[in-house]
């Protein structure tokens, strides 16, 4: 296929009473039109395009430890199957927050809430409370909880691939609710942290990909049963001195549904990133070393139906960065992806992309 996208984004940013009260206006849109090759068959051209416009309002009370957010949203999305049905799909959506912190010397505490009005589906709220208490000078516990609502996709819903894919205007909204509790420790005066998390997550009616006979052409249903993830994350943050600082985390992750194994969910993930800062600011330079373990992935080759499942090997990716500042308002910068040229899936079948470089310039005025 071949596909133009277009995007824009324009925004406004104003500062009153001392710079205690903010304000953020922003407005953005996309266009794509993709165009697939084929010799036989309907056409399936696809236009699709979003227009976003949102607010934001926030407040410091001043010599306090106080703040307050309030937000809306509006978001326009359509989408059109130009050449077979030549219908205009559009959802309409205006989102409302609000957010209160309080971020005292030993308790912080922060409680937000969403309520979503949407044109196709029903109408949802979402809310986060999170809170952490510092024990002592250098052990803090923290935890959160919180809810989520992701709508079906347009292409989803009513996308059409003659004898690949056919949308479902069924498709319901997916629905979370996760929480976390963790413990933060420092060492050596601030210099180093180390964090331990524990995290459980519940999703219902999960979209996903269905064959159903008799033609087995791919289109997305909404599970019946739950997906269930937990794991434990353990991270490290340190500053090493002369510029160097280091980052690592590591995550065990057990994903299921409906008591089997999830595919595409490694069991271990790990990161690990040295980076370097001059002094003065002008350089710096970054090394990112990033490990995936082995997963469960489906098997379309075979042609069986349910496709039978299979393992995608553990692969490691190192990244390169660096940047430097030319003059005052001027930085150069260059960055080097999978520089090790590591032959890897992170989707069966799909191999992703090797060795690639880029450099590239940023100007402030």
């Amino acid at each position: 296929f071949e596909q133009e996208f277009i995007s824009g984004l324009l925004g406004a940013h104003l500062d009153v009473l001392d710079r205690s009260w903010s304000h953020d206006l922003s407005v953005r849109f996309t266009n794509s039109n993709r165009e697939p090759v084929a010799p036989a068959g309907f056409p399936s051209s696809t236009e699709s395009d979003r227009f976003k416009a949102s607010y934001v309002s926030a407040y410091d009370f001043g010599g306090t430890d106080h703040s307050l957010t309030v937000a809306a949203d509006y978001e326009l999305e359509g989408f059109n199957n130009v050449g077979t049905f030549n219908f205009r799909n559009e959802v309409e959506n205006v989102g409302f927050v609000g957010q209160y912190r309080y971020d005292g010397d030993d308790f912080d505490v922060s409680a937000s809430l969403r309520h979503d009005v949407n044109d196709l589906f029903q109408d949802a709220t979402t809310f986060r409370v999170g809170a952490g208490y510092r024990v002592s000078d250098t052990t803090r516990l923290r935890s959160a909880i919180g809810t989520g609502v992701k709508n079906p996709t347009l292409n989803e819903l009513f996308g059409f691939f003659d004898g690949q894919f056919i949308g479902n205007p069924d498709l319901q909204p997916e629905e979370s609710t996760s929480w976390e509790v963790g413990i933060d420790q420092t060492f050596a005066n601030g210099a180093v942290t180390v964090s331990l998390t524990y995290f459980n997550a519940e999703l219902e009616n999960e979209i996903f990909t269905a064959f159903p006979p008799p033609n087995f052409i791919a289109t997305p249903g909404n599970r019946t049963t739950d997906s269930e993830q937990q794991g434990v994350e353990v991270a490290l943050a340190a500053e090493l001195g002369s510029g160097f600082s280091f980052n690592g985390a590591y995550t065990f992750l057990d994903a299921e549904e409906n008591g089997v194994e999830e595919v595409r969910r490694p069991d271990h993930i790990a990161s690990a990133v040295l980076n370097w800062t001059d002094p003065s600011d002008k350089a710096s330079v970054n090394l990112a070393v990033r490990y995936n373990g082995e997963a469960l992935d489906s098997d379309f080759t075979t042609g069986a139906f349910p496709a039978p499942v299979t393992e995608l090997d553990a692969y490691t990716l190192v990244n390169f960065n660096v940047r430097y500042e030319v003059s005052d308002g001027l930085n150069v910068f260059g960055r080097v992806e999978n520089l090790l040229d590591e032959d890897y899936e992170q989707v069966f079948t799909f191999v992703s992309p090797g060795i690639s470089a880029l450099a590239g310039f940023e100007v402030k005025f």
